[in-house]
């Protein structure tokens, strides 16, 4: 279930319309540091755990929250995260994903800058 966040991190920094927007370097899990440039994003998880004979099969909800002081550009983020991840389904390291899709989403002005989140529901087993 912790392996969850290292399998959509390697899912978004290879894919190149995101990274094209956002580099690598500015994807955080949690929190954004004090200072960071912008464009850039955090992401972080709740999760749900059921175990059966085989293992585990955890629900999880990842939570997505993009900055930018362009607010077409968190828009553009937004569309590319959501391209990478919505209905994604396959192996990341020893993640297997069932299927992740996005359940919602908002908009906010905060602290000077354009705010985009999106949350996406994630199936998954170890």
């Amino acid at each position: 279930m912790i392996e969850i966040g290292k399998a959509i991190y390697s899912i978004l920094t290879g894919h190149t319309g995101t990274t094209a927007l956002v580099p690598a370097a500015r994807i955080y899990p949690v929190i954004l540091p004090e200072k960071t440039d912008l464009p850039a994003f955090t992401f972080t998880r709740r999760f749900d755990v059921d175990y059966d004979k085989d293992g585990c099969i955890s629900d999880n909800i990842l939570d997505f929250t993009i900055v930018s002081f362009d607010y077409e550009e968190t828009i553009k983020i937004a569309l590319q995260i959501s391209a990478a991840l919505n209905y994604y389904y396959g192996t990341s390291g020893n993640k297997r994903i069932f299927k992740i899709r996005l359940i919602a989403g908002d908009e906010a002005y905060e602290d000077d800058a354009f705010v985009q989140r999106l949350s996406f529901a994630v199936k998954s087993a170890e």
